[in-house]
């Protein structure tokens, strides 16, 4: 009578082991890793780390007086796009983009605030 209630409990025992016995145990397998890039794929601009690397961007400046109208100052290759009602009164803007390796507009006056939301492109 025991040997009977004994095989189930063999069974489950020998099934486990099977399934925990397949599988990679590596915690990356092959699979799991990403793919390399390729520099080819988007036009030369990886470094030998793998990374994207910006070439050295002009230095250039523009100045804009910007009113409760609101305006788009070009700066660059960037845009600032400031909507109706962001200033309350008539603001002289200045924005900079530093020549080097990198993507970085400086606006002055330091510290402005607009009533509605601006963005940068």
């Amino acid at each position: 009578m025991k040997s009977t209630r004994l095989w189930p409990a063999l069974l489950l025992g020998a099934a486990s082991a099977l399934i925990l016995g397949c599988g990679d145990r590596s915690p990356l397998g092959v699979a799991s890793q990403a793919p390399t890039p390729h520099s080819d794929l988007i036009g030369g601009l990886l470094a030998p780390t793998g990374l994207l690397t910006c070439g050295p961007l002009p230095y250039d400046s523009t100045s804009q007086t910007v009113g409760p109208d609101g305006a788009t100052i070009q700066i660059g290759a960037h845009q600032l796009v400031i909507p109706a009602g962001a200033l309350v009164s008539p603001t002289l803007i200045t924005a900079v983009t530093p020549s080097g390796p990198g993507n970085a507009v400086r606006f002055q006056p330091e510290g402005l605030q607009f009533e509605q939301t601006a963005y940068l492109t």
